[in-house]
């Protein structure tokens, strides 16, 4: 799939690849500040023309230096997830799981959401949960 557009901010960059999909990659960028978070945010949801949307989130950097103020406003912010209708990790990294596993757990974001390990899982679990939602 063809990128189309761009956001690069210092705690991740996201690519709109069509209406209804973006990619996200996280840096793990230690000292991020939610204000940040809410900029990216609101950078993505323009970018996808603040309509619903599936993010494919990777990850890279170390997760685990997210301070907690950060993982609460991904997981509970509604301006943050108002437009998302579903969320799915990318990673083969046992370490992230676990740490995703926890943030699903502790945060409980109200759209459906998974962990894969390959970008094709990742796609054809979107087109499942298209399907799920269309009916």
């Amino acid at each position: 799939m063809k990128k189309a557009f761009n956001i690069e901010t210092r705690i991740g960059s996201f690519n709109k690849i069509n209406d209804t999909v973006g990619e996200l990659t996280f840096k793990g960028t230690f000292d991020a500040t939610v204000e940040e978070a809410k900029e990216l945010t609101q950078k993505m949801n323009e970018l996808m023309n603040n309509q619903p949307y599936f993010l494919v989130n990777f990850l890279s950097g170390d997760l685990g230096s997210f301070p907690p103020e950060i993982w609460h406003y991904l997981g509970t912010d509604k301006a943050h997830n108002a437009f998302i209708e579903g969320s799915v990790v990318v990673t083969k990294s046992i370490g992230y799981k676990m740490q995703i596993n926890v943030f699903f757990k502790k945060y409980s974001p109200v759209y459906p959401k998974n962990i894969v390990d390959t970008k094709e899982e990742a796609y054809a679990w979107i087109e499942k949960i298209k399907l799920f939602i269309s009916q």
